[in-house]
């Protein structure tokens, strides 16, 4: 039977009708943009592309559909069990949110055709390249060097410790199992080791102090996350910084030199949108994170934070680095994502490469 639609199946309510098809709707969402585009390509075929919810209240004929799962969502687990057919199972999250899938992901994989993933050499996948920048908007950023703000992080302040959740006694029955069992699951125990919160809180204590940095994000109001013995001292520099919620992360990122890409632990493989942004504003990313970083991103596109001992060597870099140097980490930055390997990270790129494995399987 011949295949007619293509179920996006997320535990994301925000993925659970026809917006996901909508560009300026999936911009909000970090790496979400190559849905659309999909949409584009399948439209050559005559397939839709819908959400899983979607695909089960309209009642589909279960054989005409491909599922595309991201991490355990029930939507794709009960069209898969209906009868449609497991064709795609994805993450983009850490393991320090998303443990359950990474503990189980051979037996939550194993029905799926392809398997696209952060790396783990446990695992055998496809690795997950995080779609992060439109390739036909891309350009040179030319705003001046010597005119920039010196430095941004945009960043949530959350924390990988959910609180008490009021409500019914299923919910906190819920919240108490989840709790224990990250007690004992091994991908958490590994992200939480790795943990890089508290980079994010040296930075801003660091450079807020010398007003230079531009902190933009959500819940920094909240003080309980904060480390309890520079609580009062990062309460008044936040206070001073006075975050907000950034309305377009791009735009602003070409207003500054540098901005600071802090992933929330320190894996190998795992390396988010943050980096490849901010190489795509034209703002030079200071990366701390994967340490097989150049593995996957040319080493002269970024500065490598961690390879510095104390912050104090790497503000003495960042105020010494020529214009001249500065201006060729830029242009190389430019160059990757314009080459077929940065395609790669973009939404198009990410959407093509879905698209070609699902004709392998028409």
């Amino acid at each position: 039977m011949k295949i007619q639609n293509i179920a996006f199946c997320s535990n994301s309510s925000s993925f659970w009708d026809e917006e996901l098809v909508n560009l300026n709707y999936t911009k909000k969402y970090p790496g979400a943009s190559w849905l659309p585009y999909l949409a584009k390509y399948l439209d050559k075929l005559e397939i839709n592309l819908i959400s899983g919810k979607k695909a089960l209240e309209k009642n589909i004929l279960p054989e005409k559909i491909l599922v595309i799962q991201e991490l355990n969502s029930r939507h794709g687990r009960e069209l898969i069990n209906r009868g449609s057919t497991p064709f795609l199972i994805m993450s983009g999250e850490s393991k320090l949110y998303a443990y359950y899938y990474y503990d189980f992901f051979n037996f939550l994989s194993r029905k799926f055709k392809f398997k696209l993933t952060f790396f783990d050499k446990n695992y055998k996948f496809e690795y997950f390249k995080f779609p992060s920048f439109s390739y036909k908007n891309l350009e040179y950023n030319n705003n001046e060097w010597d005119k920039r703000n010196f430095s941004i992080l945009v960043v949530a302040n959350k924390s990988h410790i959910s609180s008490y959740p009021e409500g019914s006694l299923k919910i906190k029955l819920k919240w108490f199992i989840l709790f224990f069992y990250k007690m004992i699951s091994p991908s958490f125990i590994q992200a939480k080791s790795n943990i890089l919160h508290h980079k994010r809180f040296e930075i801003i204590e660091f450079f807020g102090e010398k007003d230079e940095l531009k902190l933009f994000g959500s819940n920094w109001d909240n003080s309980k996350i904060f480390p309890k013995y520079k609580k009062e001292k990062l309460t008044h520099i936040i206070k001073k910084l006075n975050p907000t919620i950034i309305d377009d992360k791009i735009e602003a990122l070409k207003n500054y030199k540098f901005c600071f890409c802090i992933e929330n632990t320190k894996i190998d493989g795992y390396i988010t949108e943050k980096i490849i942004e901010s190489i795509y504003a034209g703002c030079i990313p200071v990366y701390f994170g994967a340490s097989d970083i150049k593995k996957y991103i040319p080493e002269n596109v970024f500065i490598e934070g961690s390879k510095f001992k104390k912050l104090d060597d790497l503000y003495y870099y960042m105020i010494n680095l020529s214009q001249v140097n500065a201006k060729k980490i830029i242009q190389n930055g430019f160059n990757f994502l314009a080459s077929d390997e940065g395609r790669k990270y973009s939404y198009e790129g990410f959407a093509e490469n879905i698209f070609k494995k699902v004709k392998e399987c028409l």
